[in-house]
């Protein structure tokens, strides 16, 4: 039963970081069409909302199993957090935050599927 916790933890945080991803980049093109969706995309709430949900999965593979906590799966996935997070104080601190969010997301992803490829879950 441990062990489907386990899995399902990477697989909400590799979606969730994808998830991100996908908003981060089609966020501009989907700003070319008009309507209600481009706006509500555009919230920060989302924003927040995904960061949250991206950085709480991989704190939940982290918590629960040992193989989580070694450099290699703990600097990008610390790395992604923290650019997740910059890229949430994008606005305030004067930069874009398409940058800081596909990177982070993109850094969450690939330590998922290093953990994932590197037999954790088997």
């Amino acid at each position: 039963m441990r062990r489907r916790a386990r899995a399902k933890a990477d697989w909400v945080a590799i979606g969730a970081s994808l998830l991100c991803a996908v908003h981060c980049a089609l966020l501009p093109v989907s700003a070319l069409a008009a309507g209600f969706l481009p706006l509500a995309l555009q919230s920060e709430a989302v924003h927040i909302a995904l960061a949250v949900i991206a950085i709480a999965a991989c704190g939940a593979v982290i918590a629960l199993h040992r193989t989580a906590r070694r450099l290699r799966f703990l600097v990008p996935a610390i790395g992604g957090s923290i650019l997740l997070l910059l890229g949430l104080a994008a606005e305030t601190i004067g930069i874009s935050e398409q940058l800081p969010t596909l990177a982070g997301s993109l850094l969450l992803i690939l330590a998922h599927i290093w953990r994932v490829r590197a037999g954790a879950l088997s």
